[in-house]
């Protein structure tokens, strides 16, 4: 079976409060989602963190700050089919009667791609900082002032693996 049912789980905290001057909220999250394809490595998982906070420094002045931090790991087959289209004609044996990759005449069965073809792993982390500055300068006119920060890695391994083709009598096919 090339597809299945996947799990998904998502969880977060999230902690606020208040004073006369401050105002702040601290929430963190982490999410793991399994795919539906179960063929070869398919998951994704994202923990973050952020914090904004505003504080009222005097009637007239206020500070406003967002911080933010992301990260994301996932992991993926190296080789998947394309579309509809890719693979062996309906009714072509998939894998031999021992259960090996099946290929002739240049017609692949393309879910071995998923399980045998390697892995890709990607990750990247993101933080993000925010600032506003605010001046009331009357009731109907406010001078902002902002600055922001983000910075971004990205990081991708790819694993490509050769695959051996059978014949359908389990023999090697040479068509690698």
């Amino acid at each position: 079976v090339l597809y299945g049912t996947a799990h998904s789980s998502d969880h977060s905290l999230s902690v606020s409060g208040s004073s006369d001057k401050n105002i702040y909220n601290l929430s963190l999250g982490y999410s793991d989602n399994e795919s539906i394809l179960k063929w070869g490595s398919d998951n994704r998982q994202r923990y973050n963190i952020r914090l904004n906070d505003d504080y009222q420094i005097t009637s007239k002045v206020r500070l406003s700050s967002t911080m933010a931090y992301d990260r994301v790991e996932s992991s993926y087959p190296q080789r998947q089919i394309n579309s509809a289209s890719d693979g062996q004609p309906a009714g072509t044996p998939v894998s031999t009667e021992n259960g090996l990759p099946y290929a002739w005449g240049g017609q692949y069965g393309y879910q071995w791609f998923s399980k045998l073809g390697g892995v890709n792993n990607a990750s990247y982390n993101m933080f993000t900082g925010n600032l506003i500055l605010s001046y009331e300068i009357t009731k109907s006119l406010t001078w902002k002032n902002s600055a922001s920060y983000r910075t971004r890695d990205y990081y991708k391994k790819w694993n490509e693996a050769k695959i051996q083709w059978y014949y359908l009598n389990g023999s090697e096919n040479q068509i690698n």
